[in-house]
């Protein structure tokens, strides 16, 4: 692996660093007549999102805890599918540019 090389890579592993940072997390809305989920973003680990913004993403309403509005039945979840589907888009665009790059310096040679 040469110079050129290790610089592609590296965008690759800081995306990837980024995305471990940052996970996708999910909403789910558990209830007896209906279920409802959704995306709701990424969020840093120190930050994990709780049953209020669960709340709010799903409703599209802002949480007041004064109202008679029951926010446990709102469950926040780590997004596994969106997460691993990140890392492997990430590393399969690292080593096909570095593919490409190569099969480029063979022609010209």
């Amino acid at each position: 692996m040469d110079k050129i090389e290790r610089i592609l890579i590296t965008p690759g592993i800081f995306l990837i660093v980024l995305i471990c940072i940052f996970p996708p997390f999910f909403a789910v809305k558990l209830s007896e007549r209906e279920t409802i989920h959704d995306g709701i973003g990424y969020f840093p680990l120190w930050n994990i999102p709780d049953s209020e913004i669960a709340f709010e993403r799903l409703t599209d309403l802002e949480y007041n805890p004064e109202s008679v509005q029951d926010i446990e039945d709102y469950v926040i979840g780590f997004n596994k599918v969106l997460f691993i589907f990140n890392i492997i888009v990430v590393t399969l665009s690292t080593f096909l540019i570095i593919i490409l790059r190569r099969k480029l310096i063979r022609k010209k040679s």
